[in-house]
């Protein structure tokens, strides 16, 4: 029986029977008969096919089981500009206003400096 009738199989069951214990026996199958490399691709495939709000909820439960991801500490500009061009709009806002609200005086005043010539640039 081929790798493919063996999944398919077990995602009939698990979907069919919609619990739990079906979709755990489920991974069970996938860790069992795929790598590392096609479980990953079929993880960010099927988070791909969901819509924003379930998508979300998908990733906030794999955060409360296994953490946020940690930063790369080596390039850390690099990896927020990574963060930022994935982030959707409320996560920008909420992002940027929870920085600025942490930002010690002295930062939050050069930040403003900063936005604010950057704004008048924009005007010209």
């Amino acid at each position: 029986m081929s790798i493919g009738h063996v999944i398919g199989g077990a995602l009939d069951v698990a979907a069919s029977v919609d619990s739990p214990e079906a979709w755990r026996a489920f991974a069970d199958n996938l860790e069992q008969y795929l790598g590392d490399r096609h479980r990953g691709a079929l993880a960010i495939m099927a988070l791909m096919t969901l819509p924003d709000a379930r998508r979300n909820e998908a990733m906030q439960a794999v955060i409360r089981r296994y953490g946020a991801p940690q930063p790369v500490l080596e390039n850390l500009t690099s990896e927020a500009k990574f963060w930022a061009s994935n982030a959707s709009p409320q996560e920008l806002r909420a992002y940027t206003f929870a920085a600025y609200q942490a930002m010690p005086a002295d930062m939050r005043a050069n930040f403003d400096r900063y936005i604010n010539s950057k704004a008048k640039e924009a005007s010209k």
